[in-house]
């Protein structure tokens, strides 16, 4: 019988997983759901955002089953747990952490779409397989440096691609919410977001406004 130990060591020897849509029986989706619940319980995850939590832990026992057919898109407000969400798939996927003004920044220089893919290349996007885009809408907005075109929309148009021929997933959070995004990238981008992820709404919550309320007011009592 596996338990949450054992699937931890899987998980850390294969890092690239077979071939995507596995069937799954539901006993072992049921121990892989709640380890990775447990994993959001030590965060204290779940205590924040319940709803979410369940619902990332089946996403990622999918995703580590191979049964996934889409990557994540947490989006929500500032404080609502998806870069602590987008870090647990990083941590057990074995995907690459980009943050999104960091590629932004590295796009401005990249001329062409074969420097986004050559086999050799500093910043190969195709190494490794899947990807995790941290605060999607937080890079610096829309600017003309000659190609008229927001880097993060010309990264994101290749992973589209790579999701398409290859199955290779990308995860990303944001801040921003489907008009938004519309208004900032295009609809086209946004249809290709959502064939390529599962969105998940984290809620408008601030989780350190909150926790920050509560101490305060435990301090009052106290006093």
């Amino acid at each position: 019988m596996q338990t949450a130990g054992s699937i931890f060591e899987q998980i850390r020897r294969n890092r690239l997983r077979g071939p995507r849509h596995t069937p799954i029986d539901s006993e072992r989706e049921q121990r892989l759901v709640a380890f990775y619940q447990d994993r959001l319980t030590a965060w204290g995850y779940d205590q924040r955002n319940p709803t979410v939590s369940l619902r990332l832990a089946q996403l990622l026992a999918r995703l580590y089953a191979g049964a996934a057919s889409k990557g994540i898109l947490l989006h929500g407000a500032t404080g609502t747990g998806k870069t602590v969400g987008l870090f647990l798939v990083c941590e057990y996927m074995g995907s690459r952490w980009w943050p999104a003004d960091t590629l932004y920044d590295m796009g401005k220089a990249v001329k062409s779409v074969a420097d986004y893919t050559g086999s050799g290349g500093a910043h190969s996007w195709q190494r490794p397989q899947d990807a995790c885009i941290d605060d999607l809408g937080s890079e610096e907005h829309l600017v003309d440096y000659g190609a008229h075109i927001n880097p993060l929309t010309r990264f994101l148009t290749e992973r589209y691609r790579l999701y398409s021929e290859r199955g290779w997933f990308t995860h990303l959070t944001t801040n921003l919410d489907q008009d938004d995004m519309t208004k900032r990238y295009g609809e086209r981008l946004v249809s290709r977001l959502n064939e390529m992820c599962a969105w998940v709404d984290c809620g408008k919550t601030d989780w350190r406004q909150a926790a920050t309320a509560a101490h305060k007011a435990g301090d009052r009592e106290c006093h």
